[in-house]
């Protein structure tokens, strides 16, 4: 993707070019067309023969390549969002969390057994110890995805509350978000949102986050699995602090919410923008 010429002229080390992130399969006529160009100037040569730059950004995105990155030859920001959308659909193949270290990706531990047989690290993820500690500006939970518990019916109103949460997690320092865990930290499991199997209720949550927040959230920032804990079944949702403003779509209305302790708050848009000009735009 970054061609290995450029890489080594800009001082990208081999272990990075050279990894099964920078590779992805193309046509022998594309391959051409890159050479050893910087991608800013190989995807023009490319837009010339064949699609127009938003088509091609939408097939870029189809290789879990961020197409702003490779226009602005960031191969740190491209191997940094890169690295996490291949995470996250090994994580979805395996049906195990993967957890970053360092810089490195490992199969990731059952909630059941944090522990493993290795030894642990302050960086590691411990989910016991984060649904312990209770809620706080970066864990949340909720009981459903989307039935309210009162009425034991459909309420878009629980939808909205976990893109709500969602939102601002990104807009803030990132957290992790449990459905199918109750406000005391009790697990309930997620028989109670009707779904037939866990790629069901996987393929509405990407749904409603790909219609209310934006595909590219998935390309960085966030990352949902289920696991064990307690002897029920969990939906985990990860969240990196996003590098772009979130918003969430309600209605014709793009709402910016942020989290404050445990609370999530919407910023009114004078706010907001002070707040985005503070934080994203440094």
């Amino acid at each position: 993707i970054f061609p290995k010429s450029w890489c080594e002229k800009n001082g990208i080390s081999r272990d990075l070019y050279d990894s099964i992130v920078n590779k992805t399969p193309i046509s022998a006529e594309t391959n051409k067309s890159i050479g050893s160009a910087a991608p800013s100037v190989y995807l023009k040569r490319i837009e010339e023969k064949h699609p127009s730059p938003e088509e091609l950004d939408e097939i870029l995105l189809t290789h879990c390549i961020e197409p702003k990155h490779l226009r602005q030859d960031d191969f740190d920001a491209f191997y940094e969002a890169r690295i996490e959308a291949l995470s996250d659909i090994i994580s979805r193949a395996m049906d195990k969390p993967v957890f970053k270290e360092h810089n490195v990706y490992e199969e990731g531990r059952d909630i059941d057994d944090p522990d493993g047989d290795e030894e642990d690290t302050d960086q590691e993820v411990d989910l016991i110890d984060l649904i312990h500690g209770g809620e706080s500006e970066v864990v949340e939970f909720k009981e459903t995805l989307r039935i309210n518990t009162y009425t034991a019916q459909r309420d878009k109103r629980m939808e909205h509350a976990v893109l709500k949460t969602l939102a601002a997690f990104l807009n803030t320092n990132g957290g992790v978000l449990f459905i199918g865990v109750d406000k005391e930290g009790k697990p309930v499991g997620l028989e109670a949102d009707g779904f037939s199997n866990e790629d069901e209720m996987n393929l509405h949550f990407v749904n409603i986050v790909n219609s209310r927040i934006g595909k590219k959230v998935w390309m960085a920032s966030l990352h949902a699995d289920f696991d064990d804990y307690d002897g029920v079944r969990v939906m985990v949702v990860r969240c990196e602090r996003s590098p772009e403003p979130i918003y969430l779509k309600d209605g014709n209305t793009n709402r910016f919410y942020v989290r404050t302790g445990p609370a999530t708050e919407e910023m009114s848009v004078e706010e907001a923008v002070d707040y985005i000009n503070r934080r994203f735009n440094q």
